[in-house]
């Protein structure tokens, strides 16, 4: 390290040493111009002091000795940050704090003035002359410095007042530099905006700057909130964010006119159907709308940014999904539209698959041919297909006979031969309801009255999802 740094570095320890580290009783910095002339005398501000250090006489290097043993950055390890102002004639020539940018560390040259902050307050320095041994050593410096001072009269300098963020800056940030020594507080006028002190010293409290990010945004609609910089004197500096609107979500929707129907295992099922299927009861539904294909896994990483299925494939429904985490893929999705969507009940569910007022009495969804209407072990070659592939039900739905299983809203039950209007279910349980065959089942698994049942916390290659949306 340069000898003129080191002597830098003992000035400032020699000054933090001495000095207290208190602010609260600063009287206002003198005000001597906002532009420092260096051929113009001006009288020191009170509380100038005119400083000696010498190292020992014998010449040897005390002052290395004492540096070395740290951080060569000492500015680090110390928390002091520098920056020269060029020659002056005294202190009284640094009433303003410079603007002129960050320093690390420099070499100090008699008739130099410097500011320098440490642990948040400033230190005005002028170096007189250095001491030197015999062999041109620098063993010392004469120094004037004023510890602290307060630059009441200091505006933030940031770089920028306008920032603009994408819709998922999750990986990302903006640094907004601020050139100035100030200290300051910052605050935002929105939840979704997240901001923190930048500095070169993570360890420390000097800020020469503030990070921004945000959340993703799931709107479809762009965004603006505020980023305020305050100082401890109430000089404020204010950044505008703007954040780009969310993605789009084409999902396509099949209305579903409500009415009564015979859930359960009707005649048409035969002898495939089992004893969770029974009894045969009365169920009536109010309209809704429910999803014409299962859910993509493009779909499903537009929201959630990521995929958890096992056969990859943006057309192909996203499987390996827990129920819990189908909850909070719709929440995300219900925050980016402002819908409502939701997984279909169980009785929405076999009533749309069964084709609604327009059933023909059919074993699977859209007909008594399983090879025409889904993807099961018969013909899937053990993967899951593209959506809507196959051929759909008289209500136009895709698939809700294989390709994969897919979650209900309920919890599973037995089944009750009473009448029911928009049943939703057990209110408790221990595990949800599965609808529809998938891609590794058997046909008679594949119908239209099969049911089935998951733990909600287990993810399975064939167990997707189909969403549903209140008229």
């Amino acid at each position: 390290m340069n000898k003129r740094l080191y002597l830098l570095a003992i000035v400032l320890l020699a000054v933090f040493s001495v000095a207290s580290t208190s602010c609260g009783g600063d009287e206002p910095d003198p005000d001597n111009g906002s532009k420092i002339d260096p051929t113009k005398p001006v009288a020191d501000p009170d509380g100038t002091i005119t400083l000696s250090m010498r190292d020992h006489d014998s010449g040897d290097t005390r002052i290395l000795e004492y540096l070395g043993i740290r951080d060569e950055n000492f500015t680090g390890y110390y928390g002091m940050k520098i920056t020269t102002i060029g020659a002056v004639t005294g202190l009284g020539n640094v009433s303003k704090i410079p603007t002129t940018g960050w320093a690390d560390a420099v070499a100090i040259i008699p008739g130099n003035g410097y500011v320098a902050c440490i642990n948040g307050s400033f230190v005005r320095i002028y170096v007189i002359d250095f001491i030197t041994n015999t062999a041109g050593g620098i063993i010392g410096a004469e120094v004037k410095y004023q510890y602290p001072f307060k630059g009441l009269d200091e505006a933030l300098q940031l770089e920028k007042s306008t920032v603009t963020l994408s819709s998922d800056p999750s990986s990302d940030h903006i640094s907004v530099t601020n050139s100035s020594f100030i200290p300051f507080d910052i605050n935002t006028d929105v939840e979704w905006l997240h901001v923190k002190n930048a500095s070169n010293f993570s360890a420390l409290e000097l800020i020469n700057g503030v990070i921004i990010s945000a959340d993703i945004n799931l709107q479809p609609v762009s965004r603006e909130g505020m980023v305020t910089l305050t100082t401890r004197y109430g000089k404020t500096a204010k950044i505008k964010v703007s954040q780009a609107k969310g993605p789009e979500f084409p999902c396509e929707m099949v209305y579903v006119e409500g009415g009564t129907f015979t859930m359960g295992a009707t005649s048409e099922q035969g002898s495939d159907a089992y004893d969770r299927e029974k009894p045969t009861h009365s169920v009536t539904l109010s309209d809704f709308y429910i999803g014409k294909y299962e859910v993509t896994q493009k779909q499903w990483e537009t929201v959630m940014g990521s995929n958890p299925s096992s056969y990859k494939g943006a057309n192909l429904p996203v499987e390996n999904v827990l129920w819990y985490t189908c909850q909070t893929f719709i929440t995300k999705l219900n925050q980016m539209t402002g819908k409502n969507f939701r997984l279909p009940t169980e009785a929405e569910w076999e009533y749309a698959a069964r084709g609604g007022k327009k059933s023909q009495g059919y074993k699977y969804a859209g007909s008594n041919a399983i090879d025409n209407v889904a993807w099961y072990s018969g013909n899937s070659g053990s993967k899951t297909h593209e959506v809507g592939t196959k051929q759909p039900n008289e209500l136009g739905i895709y698939d809700m006979s294989g390709n994969v299983c897919e979650w209900c809203q309920d919890w599973y039950g037995g089944y009750s031969s009473s009448s029911q209007t928009n049943p939703t279910g057990p209110s408790s349980g221990s595990n949800r309801v599965v609808r529809g065959g998938g891609w590794v089942n058997n046909a008679w698994d594949c119908r239209v009255s099969f049911r089935s049942y998951c733990n909600p916390a287990i993810t399975i290659s064939y167990l997707g999802l189909r969403l549903a949306l209140p008229k």
